[in-house]
């Protein structure tokens, strides 16, 4: 065997032997690192279950606290109404007896009107009474201008679709529990299949009332949007449905006037955009009232403006009473 041939062979045997640990090194180091990779991963899941496991403690602790503060709320606001109602009368004056002629006998009590929302309570020296609620009419008082009942809410299925009530309660009393009500602190009325529910809040008239504002509070989310109400129908068909405060007839006739309002001027301002403020019967324009609607009876109305805001946008007040005028005169009580 030549030299040269020998190297060679040592050569290849060394070359042989280099990629034997290569090879061998290779496998150490994938061992390690696949080793140390699990030991990572495994580290990585642990610290992400215990995170997960601290944030649904601190979760269910905020839960809890959230409801202790609004049940603490809750107490402390009918413990403060239940007080408000427990203030004694105010002791007569000197002199003065019960009976007398100057106090108009036991038997008469006097009252004064206060706030002109039909609460009465009697003047010093007279016998103590309940003041009835503010949604108490008198018997004077026409139907038209009754005072809303601020017990109740009422509820309206989109297009008057029927749904079971049964099915229809199960979905308001996620609403309910979410506002910080219970259960038992109202009652759903409405027949068994309808269209048209009614929520009657328990509790005397006061309390009752906060429930009902509470409740109707809780459903605001804010800037015009409110909470996902909806409900299934029979075939599994989902449906918005409404929940709004009761209202009088001269309540809903302001509302149906003012969106016929807006009916009207909207296409004589078709780059801007107008909204009605129910509560007032108030048409809005870059949040400035426009114009509103007041009642001056049950078939009549007249337009209240704000000058200033009308002439920026350059509407014509004459042709715009004239369209409103013959659309109250025309559309009667129902329009």
């Amino acid at each position: 065997m030549g030299d040269e041939e020998f190297k060679k062979a040592v050569w290849a045997e060394f070359e042989s032997k280099i990629d034997a640990k290569n090879n061998a090194f290779k496998d150490e180091v994938k061992t390690v690192v696949g080793s140390l990779v699990n030991r990572e991963i495994e580290r990585i899941e642990t610290k992400i279950d215990s995170n997960q496991k601290v944030n649904e403690t601190n979760m269910a602790n905020l839960e809890k606290k959230l409801d202790n503060g609004l049940a603490n709320m809750e107490s402390n606001l009918l413990k403060a109404i239940a007080d408000k109602q427990a203030i004694p009368a105010p002791a007569p004056p000197p002199g003065s007896r019960p009976g007398s002629a100057g106090d108009g006998g036991a038997s008469a009590p006097t009252f004064s009107v206060r706030d002109a929302q039909s609460r009465f309570e009697p003047r010093p020296g007279g016998t103590p009474a309940s003041p009835p609620p503010p949604w108490v009419d008198d018997v004077t008082t026409p139907h038209f201008n009754r005072a809303p009942d601020a017990t109740k809410l009422f509820c309206n299925i989109h297009d008057r679709v029927q749904v079971a009530r049964n099915h229809f309660r199960e979905k308001l009393l996620v609403l309910i529990l979410e506002s910080g009500l219970k259960e038992e602190d109202y009652s759903l009325i409405g027949d068994p299949l309808d269209s048209r529910f009614e929520i009657q809040f328990a509790g005397d008239n006061r309390i009752a009332s906060v429930r009902a504002k509470q409740f109707h509070t809780s459903l605001q989310l804010g800037r015009g949007k409110w909470k996902t109400q909806e409900v299934e129908d029979s075939l599994g068909t989902n449906h918005k449905f409404y929940i709004n405060p009761d209202k009088n007839p001269a309540q809903m006739r302001r509302e149906v006037l003012a969106k016929r309002l807006k009916e009207i001027i909207s296409p004589l301002c078709i780059n801007k955009d107008f909204f009605v403020k129910k509560s007032s019967g108030s048409l809005y324009c870059d949040r400035q009232v426009v114009v509103s609607v007041i009642l001056t009876g049950e078939e009549s109305a007249r337009l209240q403006w704000c000058h200033p805001k009308r002439i920026q946008l350059k509407l014509e007040q004459e042709a715009i009473e004239e369209a409103f005028g013959q659309y109250v005169l025309t559309g009667g009580q129902s329009s």
